[in-house]
């Protein structure tokens, strides 16, 4: 095959690669706001192709063929481009668009891989020269699992079903190009193409003429919101992390919880002696005090133990910790401290014994123990027993004037037949909430999806129920009973409790985390992550692009979605006095540190806002701190802190340096949206 001479390709390089700015005429939504758009072509794209075209080049061919076959005309395609010229560090979304000029009947399913090796030169690739992501020596066509797990630096980005051709296809490609414009120097970013059939898929190359692949950048035409990093406060130098791993690295941010009352913050975390800690300061104080429990040793090496707290109107502060199907951790401090803080000295000895009971009775095989403060000042105990294909969700209610506590029962029951492509026909499961939050009318909302087995892949459906009576009577969305708690009790059988059918297969997670709060007008909010609906089915996990979808109820019982276009560590959504919706969220990490052979992230926290104005369609990437090192891949946020405040107040975990296992940092990084709210102006900063 005839290459390209250097010079042709530098002065093609340069005209395909001519970036061009573009209002966008489309209305986004529903809201009349415009996008603006930034327009980008390859500087370089080619493909290469095994068996007896195995030393040829495709570099200035019309087409970038892909096709899996492993033994005889195996295609993989590539792409580069330059986006030194975009001027942000952030896209609200990234679309990788290809024309298929021809293709074998049939449905086939494509690939697209942002790759970290960004140095090939298109005009000498061959199939048998090296070319980046596939195997020379056996000369097989690279696996999903191949280019993600087995080679450095390939990461599975979307999927698509080409059905037709003679139009485009839409990538999604929004995480990997952000995570390379605020980390990558040189603003190269690279994709790999490949197929999943033994079929022909042809796309029109930058050499074709027309139809050029186009990477399209999309960004807000108005300006930000404005966000004011306040204060970074250091709770304690020795938060604990874990050498041997089981479900992750950081017991103290997969789980947990930090809250503001009555002027004071608190939250709770292990160190690195394996001791319970309770941490306070006065709101917007620098300075943490922590309470030690030094007569309880962690010794579990599973993230899901993490620790939480509450605190009930009488002033008590409760705490739960080292859970996953284990007897309950519980014990609570002295009535009163959390009422007059400022008058208590704050140490272990404001905290009883450990225990196993709640009111005299014992409570064994629990699971993912939550708090939620009730509008009387009651407190909420939620929590599952048994285990994740077999599981029960309990309510305990702590009454704050007699400071005692009710078990009320079970409120949803593992029984009830489902029938998954997954799964096939299955008689038991366990429940997962996406949260429990109060709105401001007294009513608590619960959204929750299935689990069928232990693994993840069996997960499916988004349920919603609410209690006007704090969770004693459950109510579907068209408000028809569906649970009395302790005597008749939700199931896969329920009808009207799915408010988004999402099959098995689609990447749908459970969540240890609240990821919901509630408006001013009553309408519940969450956020779940799981696959596009255009994205084909998986096989197995490796398969998986998952997106953050925000989801909220209207009055009149609709159901609205929108995709961020991101994924990364769940959080909950917060709702502002004006109505705007604020999302904050550690994103997915295409860059690792490794120490002692296991990688460690190094994904970006990240704010991102929606406007009640435009039925919250407009979700934006508002901010990234990138002055952050290293955080572990998970994050607690205090939305009562927001509520009241107006500020955003997140606890995060700085990874290992040096040593599996050594003690890290644990933070609260709070900061300020300037927006006519809450009292954030009053605020000063450090």
């Amino acid at each position: 095959m005839v290459k390209k001479s250097i010079y042709s390709g530098i002065v093609l390089s340069l005209i395909i690669s001519t970036l061009y700015w573009i209002s966008s005429s489309e209305v986004m939504a529903s809201n009349s706001k415009h996008y603006s758009i930034s327009k980008h072509y390859p500087i370089e794209d080619t493909y290469i192709r095994n068996g007896a075209d195995s030393n040829e080049n495709y570099s200035l061919a019309n087409e970038i063929g892909v096709k899996d076959n492993s033994s005889s005309s195996g295609r993989i395609g590539y792409l580069k481009y330059n986006l030194s010229s975009y001027k942000s560090d952030v896209a609200n979304k990234a679309t990788l668009r290809l024309f298929v000029r021809s293709k074998t009947t049939g449905s086939i399913i494509n690939n697209i891989f942002g790759i970290a090796n960004e140095v090939w030169d298109a005009s000498s690739m061959t199939w048998s020269n090296g070319s980046p992501y596939h195997d020379v020596a056996s000369n097989l066509y690279p696996s999903i699992q191949d280019i993600t797990t087995n080679i450095e630096g390939g990461y599975l980005l979307d999927r698509q079903i080409i059905t037709a051709a003679g139009t485009y296809y839409e990538y999604d490609v929004t995480d990997y190009v952000n995570s390379e414009l605020s980390s990558a120097t040189d603003k190269i970013i690279a994709f790999l193409l490949t197929s999943e059939n033994d079929l022909n898929v042809n796309y029109d190359s930058m050499e074709s003429g027309s139809n050029t692949p186009e990477l399209i950048l999309e960004y807000p035409a108005t300006a930000h919101t404005k966000v004011k990093k306040l204060s970074d406060t250091t709770v304690a130098q020795d938060g604990l992390t874990f050498a041997d791993v089981k479900f992750g690295f950081f017991p103290n941010v997969s789980g947990g919880s930090i809250v503001t009352y009555n002027g004071y913050q608190y939250t709770v975390y292990y160190n690195s002696d394996r001791h319970v800690c309770v941490a306070r300061r006065a709101s917007g104080s620098e300075a943490w005090e922590i309470a030690e429990l030094t007569d309880y040793l962690f010794m579990s090496i599973d993230t899901h133990n993490y620790a939480t707290l509450g605190i009930s109107s009488d002033g008590v502060i409760h705490l739960t910790f080292d859970h996953h199907a284990n007897d309950l951790h519980y014990r609570s401090s002295q009535q009163g401290i959390a009422n007059n803080p400022a008058q208590v000295q704050w140490s272990s000895s404001l905290f009883g014994p450990v225990t196993n009971q709640l009111s005299g009775n014992t409570i064994t095989d629990l699971s993912y123990p939550t708090f939620v403060q009730a509008p009387n000042g009651n407190l909420l105990f939620m929590y599952r027993t048994r285990g994740s294909g077999n599981g029960w969700r309990f309510l305990g209610t702590y009454d704050s004037a007699s400071h005692g506590w009710t078990l009320n029962g079970k409120m949803i029951h593992s029984s009830g037949t489902y029938v998954g492509s997954y799964t096939g026909t299955s008689t038991q499961r366990g429940n997962y909430p996406l949260g429990f939050v109060f709105d401001q009318n007294g009513r608590l909302h619960m959204p929750f999806i299935w689990r069928e087995t232990p693994d993840a892949m069996s997960n499916h459906d988004i349920n919603y129920m609410y209690s006007d009576n704090h969770g004693l009577t459950w109510k579907n969305i068209s408000g028809t009973v569906v649970s009395q708690t302790g005597s008749t009790f939700a199931t896969v059988d329920t009808p009207g409790i799915i408010v988004s059918p999402i099959p098995q297969r689609r990447g749908l997670v459970n969540s240890n985390f609240n990821t919901a709060d509630a408006d001013s007008a009553g309408r519940i909010h969450f956020m779940s992550q799981h696959m596009p609906d255009d994205t084909p089915d998986a096989t197995a996990s490796n398969e998986v692009v998952r997106r953050y979808f925000h989801y909220w109820i209207d009055e009149s019982g609709n159901v609205n979605k929108t995709n961020l276009h991101a994924q990364g560590s769940n959080s909950p959504v917060l709702l502002a006095d004006n109505g705007d919706a604020y999302f904050v969220y550690i994103s997915k990490s295409y860059t690792y540190t490794k120490i002692g052979g296991r990688k460690f992230g190094q994904g970006k926290l990240r704010i991102a806002r929606a406007t009640a104005a435009s039925n919250y369609t407009d979700w934006n990437i508002i901010y990234t701190d990138n002055s952050l090192p290293g955080l572990a891949e998970g994050l607690r946020i205090d939305a009562d802190r927001f509520k009241k405040d107006g500020i955003i107040s997140v606890f995060v975990q700085e990874n290992p340096k040096t040593t599996l296992g050594e003690a890290t940092k644990v933070r609260v990084i709070e900061y300020g949206i300037k927006q006519p709210f809450g009292q954030q102006n009053k605020l000063k900063t450090k």
